[in-house]
């Protein structure tokens, strides 16, 4: 049997539904391509206990400044735990968006 991955992965144009019970922000260093370096982004990760309407232990990083935007007003008092979100990406690379929707609990 595969062990099932520890995080959880957006194929492009298919919805995904995420349950998220706490966060961290960070400081990752990723590869950039065109510079040939690493470089720092900001990191929000959060903890993941349902995925797609089943019980999961994962986690959900994102490291797009505009998709982390979107969930920053949520951090205050773990209020993104009152939602599940519908997260959809769009496209590879540097034109990657994401679009999300909350649906109250």
């Amino acid at each position: 049997m595969v062990a099932e991955p520890s995080y959880v992965t957006l194929a492009p144009g298919v919805p995904k539904a995420l349950h998220f019970t706490n966060h961290a922000l960070g400081t990752a260093m990723l590869p950039d391509p065109l510079l040939g370096i690493d470089k720092p982004v900001m990191r929000l990760t959060f903890i993941v206990d349902e995925e797609d309407g089943r019980p999961v232990a994962k986690t959900y990083s994102i490291t797009s400044s505009e998709h982390r935007a979107y969930f920053e007003r949520f951090l205050g008092e773990k209020a993104y735990a009152n939602y599940t979100w519908i997260i959809t990406r769009r496209g590879d690379g540097f034109r990657t968006k994401y679009s999300v929707t909350q649906i109250p609990r």
